[in-house]
């Protein structure tokens, strides 16, 4: 089995150049033109001021209840968005001296979004009789839901979702980009959190209560909400991202200043959307996983809801690395059975073509856990993954690689499903067991039919190891953040560079190049086994994604693998990967 890829270099966009006087920056700010922006936004709220008076609607509604001692119950939902929006809006609310105050979070057993049934369980624990019910990064397909409310029930909605077709809901207010927002305009796109947070800090400004370390809290947990949820970096999110990275270092919040530092981190130093992606997120993402979401709501609302204990927070934020160790131990162990499962449905070890699209079935999967090892697969296949759980009806989670649309994929199958729902990249779905032998071969037919490109490595320039070693490229890196969706790590292809040695460390691969200007250490995390067939003395063209990383008190340059085209044509023939560089020589292959 042999993978294909594309190697393309983006296409240039703009003739501006930038004030670094370094040609390899010119050549990445004229294939990303936004990263000459600069920020204009100063706070949350300044952002798409067209917009403003959907914010202040639902705030005087809001400030209303509170004023009228109405209690208040804040709905979210299970991940890092639904978590920090219920968290930043609770927090607002509680700001401004509101008495009532409740939220709930349901488990990933619950299912997804606002549970009627259990909304009226909280109202009668908490003893409301007729509470405002809020809706965070969930609600708008919810019409049905919350028609079943008592009429003594008002609900607000707000989100960041669109309704899939579905009737909006009947309730006091909608407050959602996606049904107010032109599409091309940024506020369109923006985090669940995002939304909860302006309309959080509009209802401090109606009130005139002024918090400076409230408005910081509001920015860190708006940027985990973009990282994790990975939102468009539109120049308007982007910025508010940058807020968020400034405000991180001067927040007072004893939970995840202990996050941070149990984590590694220093404070002072600089910070980056790698350290919060790849350390940080996961491991409150892991409690909404693991089915501990009150762990993660716990240490989030820790300004709010416990005393300034240093000794507490650590325990607490001690409590969600190990939740995360533990999802990291059940993830692995899933990963092989779904990795071995694929092997013997589509005969993989076999066979050199690789299935159109996969999907795997064992009822005694985690929900938490199957999104990740879907994601997993979809790294090592390069084609639409989804795993599924349950016995009857199964549940599934699904990821697609760069040149698919699994939303249409799944679509395309909706007869066989009964329910489903995502984007280009990432969905939910369910079905009847006894559907899935049908659901699995019309999802490959699906995916069998497309003959346009698969799997693009893009490429923002071409440089030497010295180019990239300079000061004044590591100076624009550290200008390119933040990155995520829409402003993704830079990829830079280095070619004729000589593999002076190899060696592993955990669960990385570490490879030491030169070229005729200087030398560079390269790794590759959790490397297949084409990456382990590299010889010392080889000769091969590399892409590689520079980070400036945190470790051990210091932000360092760190450049990551991402695929290699060797010059001996021996090696390559035992290659996993197959690299084109010439669109119709890729286009004819994939023809043959």
């Amino acid at each position: 089995m042999q993978l294909e890829e594309l190697w393309e270099d983006r296409p240039v966009l703009s003739d501006k150049s930038s004030s670094f006087n370094n040609v390899v920056v010119d050549s990445i700010c004229k294939r990303r033109p936004h990263l000459l922006e600069m920020c204009d936004i100063f706070n949350i709220t300044d952002t798409s001021p067209q917009y403003n008076e959907h914010y202040v609607n639902a705030a005087n509604i809001i400030i209303k209840a509170i004023n009228d001692c109405t209690p208040i119950i804040i709905v979210g939902d299970y991940d890092v968005d639904g978590m920090t929006a219920t968290s930043v809006l609770y927090s607002c609310i509680k700001a401004v001296d509101a008495t009532d105050v409740a939220w709930w979070i349901p488990s990933r057993d619950d299912g997804y979004g606002i549970n009627a049934e259990k909304v009226i369980d909280i109202a009668h624990d908490c003893m409301f009789t007729a509470p405002l019910i809020i809706t965070v990064d969930n609600g708008i397909a919810a019409a049905e839901e919350i028609a079943k409310l008592p009429p003594s029930f008002k609900v607000i909605v707000t989100d960041h979702h669109l309704a899939d077709g579905k009737e909006l809901p009947k309730c006091e207010y909608i407050l959602n980009p996606k049904v107010f927002a032109k599409e091309e305009d940024d506020e369109y796109m923006i985090s669940g959190c995002m939304v909860a947070a302006k309309l959080g800090l509009t209802i401090c400004n109606l009130m005139k209560h002024k918090d400076y370390d409230l408005t910081n809290y509001c920015e860190v947990l708006t940027g985990l909400s973009i990282l994790s949820d990975m939102i468009p970096m539109n120049k308007t999110v982007r910025n508010v991202m940058s807020l968020a990275m400034i405000a991180f270092n001067v927040l007072e919040h004893p939970g995840l200043r202990a996050l941070m530092t149990l984590s590694g981190f220093r404070y002072g130093s600089d910070l980056t959307t790698n350290f919060l992606s790849f350390i940080l997120i996961p491991k409150i993402n892991a409690t909404g996983r693991m089915n501990k979401v009150d762990l993660g709501m716990k240490l989030l609302l820790d300004r709010v809801d416990t005393s300034d204990n240093n000794k507490d927070s650590l325990l607490l934020a001690n409590e969600l690395i190990n939740c995360n160790r533990s999802r990291k131990t059940l993830e692995d162990i899933i990963l092989n059975e779904a990795f071995d499962l694929t092997c013997q449905i589509y005969r993989t070890d076999s066979s050199d073509e690789l299935p159109p699209a996969i999907v795997v079935h064992k009822s005694n999967w985690a929900t938490g856990v199957i999104g990740i090892v879907a994601a997993r697969l979809t790294d090592i296949f390069k084609v639409p993954v989804i795993c599924l759980t349950g016995e009857d009806v199964l549940h599934g989670s699904g990821r697609a690689p760069e040149g698919y649309d699994l939303y249409d994929g799944l679509e395309q199958c909706k007869d066989l499903l009964i329910q489903f729902g995502g984007h280009r990249v990432a969905g939910g779905l369910s079905l009847d067991k006894t559907k899935l032998v049908e659901f699995r071969n019309k999802l490959a037919e699906v995916y069998a039919s497309q003959k346009d490109i698969k799997y693009v490595v893009h490429i923002d320039a071409t440089a030497t190891i010295k180019d990239i070693k300079d000061v004044t490229f590591q100076l624009f890196l550290k200008r390119a953040e933040p990155f995520g969706n829409m402003n993704e790590p830079l990829n830079i292809r280095l070619n004729n560079v000589k593999i002076i040695n190899t060696y592993t460390k955990g669960e990385s691969l570490y490879l030491i190049l030169a070229d005729n200007t200087d030398n560079i250490l390269v790794s590759k995390y959790r490397a297949d086994d084409e990456w382990h067939k590299l010889v010392s003395q080889e000769i091969i063209d590399i892409v590689i994604t520079p980070n400036l990383t945190y470790f051990s008190g210091t932000t360092l340059p760190e450049y990551r693998a991402v695929s290699f085209k060797t010059h001996n044509d021996e090696t390559a023939d035992l290659s996993k990967v197959k690299v084109f560089t010439n669109e119709e020589e890729y286009k004819k292959h994939c023809n043959n």
